[in-house]
């Protein structure tokens, strides 16, 4: 691991005030110095995360739609946990094509399907329905939250491998590069929650609460193989 990358790293454990796992860190990489110049907090998400894309825009409704559709076909035992991804892919396509200079497919996108996402992220779609062009991003404390985080879904190892086999499939690259950048599954074993279990836990912008020393050993192994 590199020093941009062990910054990055650093100023993540410091976000989440894990100062054990951040002193310790420290002692294996023999770190004594300040990072200075390196990536700091707030360049934290344009280091992970980025909506550059030369994607086709007019593809982006056409993949919504073929995911929406893979989710309410589904058994009903999965339905509802597939069903978490449809609004975080919904906001970062919304962001990417805004970011693109393609405000008028993002703006119609919009239209088309924030109607449908769950009554607790309504009033964050209005919000993020005014961010029509690229500038609009800079400084925007909603569109910030979504680009520096990767949206938490708790989904079953079931669940996951039937999204996992679809993704493949189907082998829809806009999905599938948006749902890797973007969204971190925080994987469990076990039988898929249900509708209330779910709603029980759901409407933080962020997604649901992750349990953290897991989500840093993943980061860290990331890291570790680019």
């Amino acid at each position: 691991m590199d020093k941009s990358q062990l910054a990055i790293v650093l100023q993540l454990l410091k976000k989440y005030n894990l100062r054990s796992t951040e002193e310790s860190l420290r002692k294996e990489a023999n770190l004594t110095e300040n990072l200075d110049g390196l990536p700091q907090e707030s360049d934290v998400g344009s280091e992970l995360t980025g909506y550059k894309s030369d994607g086709d825009p007019e593809t982006y409704e056409a993949a919504y739609t073929e995911l929406k559709r893979f989710v309410e076909n589904s058994l009903d035992i999965y339905k509802h946990e597939l069903g978490t991804i449809l609004f975080p892919v919904l906001v970062h396509m919304y962001l990417e094509l805004v970011y693109n200079g393609h405000s008028e497919q993002a703006i119609a996108l919009m239209k088309k399907f924030a109607p449908e996402q769950e009554p607790y992220y309504q009033d964050d779609l209005k919000k993020l329905a005014i961010v029509t062009k690229r500038e609009h991003m800079n400084g925007n404390e909603l569109t910030e939250t979504f680009k520096s985080n990767q949206f938490i879904i708790r989904m079953s190892r079931d669940t996951l491998s039937l999204l996992k086999r679809h993704l493949n499939d189907k082998k829809i690259s806009v999905l599938i590069n948006i749902i890797q950048e973007h969204l971190y599954f925080d994987m469990y074993e076990g039988v898929a929650r249900s509708k209330s279990q779910i709603f029980a836990t759901s409407g933080a912008i962020g997604g649901e609460a992750k349990r953290q020393g897991k989500f840093i050993a993943v980061f860290l192994k990331h890291l570790e193989t680019t």
